[in-house]
């Protein structure tokens, strides 16, 4: 069973590594992005190992919420959007997304998801905690 790895989000040095380091683990390799907002040298980099691109305009954030007076944003527009738009240019029917600002170790990934019987359906659904810095309303 093959799958296609999508990263989502803005390329950065730190993440380059981890992207083409995934080709190992898959043949469809994907960074979903927004259009005029990444290192062109480092899109290069990509491409010439062999990574796909797709450029998207920014669909923006949406208000979760308003406290004293300031609005807070969630991304969920800019998740769904980018990875719909990913996928339809993935070559395999299953598909692993990861964020651009989180790095995974695949070996262990692929080693717990083996293990687990191919049954791991999401991660981590929420990676900031808002009560941290901030009381809720």
């Amino acid at each position: 069973m093959m799958y296609t790895i999508i990263f989502q989000g803005l390329l950065s040095e730190s993440v380059l590594q981890n992207i083409i380091g995934a080709k190992k683990y898959s043949d469809d390799v994907i960074l979903s992005t927004w259009k005029n907002q990444n290192d062109k040298k480092l899109l290069k980099i990509l491409i010439n190992n062999n990574i796909k691109i797709i450029e998207l305009d920014d669909p923006g954030t949406i208000i979760s919420f308003k406290q004293r007076g300031n609005n807070f944003y969630f991304n969920i527009k800019r998740h769904l959007y980018g990875i719909s738009e990913a996928a339809k240019i993935s070559k395999h029917e299953f598909i692993i997304k990861c964020r651009c600002d989180l790095y995974l170790d695949f070996n262990k990934f692929f080693k717990i998801y083996k293990a687990s019987n191919r049954k791991i359906g999401a991660l981590n659904w929420v990676s900031v905690n808002p009560n941290k810095f901030l009381s809720l309303p």
